[in-house]
């Protein structure tokens, strides 16, 4: 899926068309999950598979409701997951500390507190 934001707006869109748009005021619940990255790049992964690198604990999905509208972005498959990110930041989402205390318990859905 490919994410878009715009000052007051997020949208998501699939190969079928338009999968979810809220405005920043209608997002009412954001939570997320953190768990073992997986790297990108074939050496990284090469590494990991020889028992050479140890993964890191790092944040892969957003789970954002608008009213009875959600979506799940993940981490390694959606373009521009970095984007939502800041855009849920500036938009008032402690997601730092969210963050934090998913890496604490991974795999777990960790609701994100508005500032």
């Amino acid at each position: 899926m490919k994410i878009t934001t715009s000052d007051e707006a997020i949208a998501v869109d699939s190969w079928l068309g338009n999968k979810f748009q809220a405005k920043a005021v209608e997002i009412t619940d954001v939570r997320l999950m953190a768990d073992k990255a997986v790297p990108d790049s074939f050496v990284g992964r090469l590494g990991l598979a020889l028992g050479r690198a140890q993964p890191e604990m790092k944040l892969r999905a957003l789970m954002v409701w608008a009213g009875d509208r959600a979506v799940t972005l993940d981490a390694y498959h959606d373009k521009q997951f970095d984007l939502a990110v800041s855009w849920l930041k500036r938009h008032g989402w402690d997601i730092e500390s969210a963050t934090a205390s998913a890496i604490e318990t991974p795999f777990v859905r960790v609701t994100v507190s508005k500032y």
